[in-house]
């Protein structure tokens, strides 16, 4: 994820003139966790899709996660992990 922000941001361009410029400074940068795999049978089933084609000015990414629902679950108890941890040192 790091990398495609990274990719999506990068400012080191220059114009004809030599005056530096923002590299893809109106582009949005669209991150989807699944796999265009999963993606893409979601769409089959009617659901969303970030179809590149369909956004102009977008550079759209698979992630390609296995399984957001358990990166979700694991987010939750982390989050409540850091929680508890924080009011025992009170």
């Amino acid at each position: 994820m790091i990398q495609a922000i990274i990719n999506a941001c990068k400012i080191t361009t220059t114009t004809k003139d030599s005056t530096p410029c923002e590299g893809n400074s109106n582009r949005l940068l669209i991150l989807d966790a699944r796999s265009y795999a999963a993606a893409l049978a979601n769409r089959a089933k009617g659901g969303g899709f970030e179809h590149p084609p369909y956004y102009t000015d977008c550079d759209v990414q698979f992630m390609n996660l296995p399984n957001i629902h358990v990166i979700r679950k694991s987010a939750q108890m982390l989050r409540f992990s850091i929680a508890n941890a924080a009011q025992g040192e009170r």
